[in-house]
């Protein structure tokens, strides 16, 4: 953890209650890792939060008293004054930038108890380390506390919040709240990040799953983990963008787990999409698996921004190596099989064809379709896997076409032999273009 002096500047980078924030530096350290510290604010007491883990409830009024302090102050940059610390944190004043160059920096404790979302703590004296806080300071929070209980504001109301939490996997599926959002935008609270495209959080929204928390994965990226290189830079990434800050998210599906199955979904924030950002940045990769939830034309600035970052050679893409690809990289002609829903063979233009070895058989990049049968081992058709043969030969067979090739990979085939080793083909996966059409 860091170390505070008596005063300074720091970052919100996180609030864990109504009267207390982790401070961070904006800088993060060579390993992705952000010194940080626990910082409560002095003569204060909020109400204390439940935890549906553990089975607590919260005391009235914790959650709105904490959701307020998350949209004054996260992210934001702040003035201390450490007033006393023990081992594990420090006690003070923070001071939030003024409203406007006229007037004085807010005094956060102040703001809080005039609003009604904490109470005013009788200090009792300090010892060792701790200094006195001043005399107006005290006077000036009783008056703020005074002021919110007249107005009947916050813990005031006499009707303050107390959530009925849910957790997913104990109380409910996470299937059933995919199901439940029916496509449209959920406002959530980010309320930690496990790494860079893995985060836990709350429906903030009305109904069945309010307060409902949840393990949500980033949908079309995949960060390394923060042990990992360059997994502490897509934490730190996150954590300054969207730790404890309300969003609303899109769910597109989920992913299948032993215990605790996370929500797949795409994370809407006002300066633009995450996933795509952490592209940008070299700091996560294009997973297939979540990247076939997206629609067709969603994908595309996906794979852009990934590109984008090995070109340029970003973070975890800074050793990058464009493969060779073995013979022509563009070549144009005519499609003249369908093999399956994502197979094609085509024959060069200019080339005469005299057998199959003149064909060119290409895959299409990044997509997997449904596979065929195999009548011979006795093994079905994966659902729609017809279908989708048909529906690509119908668009594409007998017409000009060009052919770009992204990468090869080889694909092994045939039964293995006594050491254990298959016979492998080399496959072209390409981009292929027919006519006016990109599909």
């Amino acid at each position: 953890s860091a170390q505070l002096p008596k005063t300074g500047m720091a970052v919100v980078r996180a609030v864990l209650s109504g009267d207390t924030v982790v401070l961070a530096n904006m800088n993060s350290a060579p390993d992705g890792s952000t010194p940080s510290a626990l910082f409560t604010l002095s003569n204060l007491n909020a109400p204390r939060l439940g935890t549906a883990r553990l089975g607590t409830v919260d005391d009235p009024h914790a959650h709105p008293s904490r959701v307020w302090l998350a949209e004054f102050l996260i992210g934001k940059t702040v003035k201390f004054e450490c007033h006393r610390s023990t081992p594990d944190r420090y006690y003070g004043c923070l001071y939030a930038q003024p409203r406007t160059p006229q007037e004085k920096p807010i005094n956060v404790a102040v703001e809080s108890a005039s609003l009604g979302h904490s109470t005013v703590k009788p200090f009792k004296g300090a010892g060792g380390n701790a200094a006195q806080p001043e005399e107006e300071l005290v006077t000036e929070l009783e008056a703020a506390q005074a002021t919110a209980k007249a107005a009947g504001l916050g813990l005031w109301s006499g009707a303050g919040l107390v959530r009925q939490q849910k957790q997913a996997g104990e109380q409910f599926n996470v299937s059933e709240l995919v199901a439940w959002s029916g496509g449209r935008q959920i406002s959530v609270m980010i309320e930690h990040c496990f790494d860079g495209t893995r985060y836990r959080c709350s429906v903030l929204e009305d109904g069945p799953y309010a307060h409902s928390s949840f393990t949500l994965q980033l949908a079309g990226v995949q960060s390394p983990r923060v042990a990992d290189a360059y997994g502490g830079h897509a934490k730190h990434f996150v954590d300054l963008r969207i730790l404890n800050r309300q969003l609303s998210v899109t769910f597109v599906g989920s992913l299948p787990s032993a215990s605790q199955p996370p929500a797949v979904a795409v994370l809407h924030h006002p300066r633009g999409n995450i996933g795509v950002e952490l592209l940008k940045a070299g700091l996560a990769m294009v997973s297939e698996r979540t990247a076939r939830m997206l629609g067709p034309t969603d994908v595309v600035s996906y794979r852009q921004a990934e590109a984008a970052a090995k070109g340029q050679k970003v973070n975890m893409w800074r050793t990058y190596v464009k493969p060779t690809i073995e013979g022509v990289a563009e070549t144009n002609g005519s499609v003249v099989e369908v093999v399956t829903g994502d197979t094609l063979l085509i024959l060069p233009t200019g080339v005469k064809y005299d057998g199959d070895s003149k064909l060119l058989k290409v895959s299409l990049a990044s997509i997997r379709s449904p596979r065929l049968g195999n009548e011979r081992t006795r093994k079905p058709d994966e659902p729609y896997a017809y279908e989708c043969k048909d529906r690509l030969r119908q668009m594409v067979v007998g017409k000009q076409c060009k052919v770009t090739v992204d990468y090869e990979r080889e694909i092994p085939y045939g039964p293995a032999g006594p050491d254990g080793t298959q016979k492998a083909e080399k496959r072209k996966f390409a981009t292929v273009l027919v006519g006016n059409r990109g599909d």
